[in-house]
């Protein structure tokens, strides 16, 4: 599946999201009645980021500490994760 375009055509008007918002469209596209299995989220954000940037982008968003100090965003138009200071 084209994981990337499909996200980049959903949010067209966007440059860059938040995790949250990466989330929330992949559950919105590929699942079903707005639930996807955990394991099928996690194998298409693995291969939208690969499983180190999926690993940051988990640890930044869970990790308080971690979440003071950086921002994690997806790059739209790249098909990019971006890790920047605050």
């Amino acid at each position: 599946m084209e994981y990337k375009s499909d996200i980049r055509n959903l949010l067209k008007d966007s440059k860059c999201i938040d995790f949250a918002t990466l989330i929330t469209s992949i559950i919105h596209l590929y699942g079903e009645n707005s639930k996807i299995d955990a394991s099928v989220l996690e194998d298409i954000l693995i291969n939208m980021l690969s499983e180190d940037g999926y690993n940051m982008a988990c640890f930044i968003n869970n990790t308080q500490e971690a979440k003071d100090k950086l921002n994690w965003h997806y790059d739209i138009s790249e098909g990019e994760g971006y890790i920047t200071l605050k």
